[in-house]
């Protein structure tokens, strides 16, 4: 069964998350970290979830257990002159319980949030998925995502030496103006 979440709920939604999140820690540690007082961090921050009109968070249950969830966003961009006028789902979090996983737990959480969009007058969904993640990959794609943006980095100073990479030498330019476009360089334009 598929219904809406209340604060009865953050128990179980703090288990589930913590199982997500500890993923994302090992997996890039430079940008998660591990689930430490999972209970007290997650129900603070859920609360004011729950309590946004612009959240959708739903459960799905079996035999009365919370086995997983769903939660999107609202998102609403103004028109600018770059872009049209936006408005679509934000999908933020799935998570289904591991031994519920294969079992159509997300695929049920999945058509849900669906049906809420299309209940509301929302055409689109998006959300952000990690490089590393290709079991979640693999099953957004099932419901028709596709990538349109890929974001990338690299770290070119500072603590985090895992992610350094050699400096790129910068091709000259024409032209003979030069700019010191990074203190102490200067790159020809």
């Amino acid at each position: 069964m598929i219904r809406k979440t209340t604060s009865d709920d953050i128990p179980a939604l703090s288990h589930l998350n913590s199982t997500v999140q500890m993923f994302h820690a090992s997996n890039a540690p430079h940008h998660f970290k591990a689930p430490t007082d999972v209970g007290v961090e997650f129900r603070s921050w859920f609360e004011k979830v729950l309590i946004d009109p612009d959240s959708t968070v739903l459960v799905a249950e079996r035999d009365r257990a919370v086995v997983g969830y769903i939660y999107s966003q609202e998102i609403r961009k103004e028109e600018t002159w770059i872009r049209p006028a936006q408005r679509f789902f934000l999908l933020h979090h799935i998570a289904v319980a591991t031994s519920f996983q294969k079992t159509g737990i997300g695929t049920a959480l999945m058509q849900a949030l669906f049906q809420v969009a299309n209940t509301n007058g929302v055409s689109r969904l998006e959300l952000d998925v990690w490089a590393f993640n290709t079991p979640a990959q693999d099953f957004f794609s099932k419901f028709g995502f596709n990538a349109f943006n890929h974001r990338m980095e690299v770290s070119v100073d500072g603590p985090n030496k895992s992610l350094s990479s050699p400096s790129p030498t910068l091709p000259a330019l024409a032209g003979p103006e030069q700019k010191p476009w990074v203190s102490g360089r200067t790159y020809n334009v």
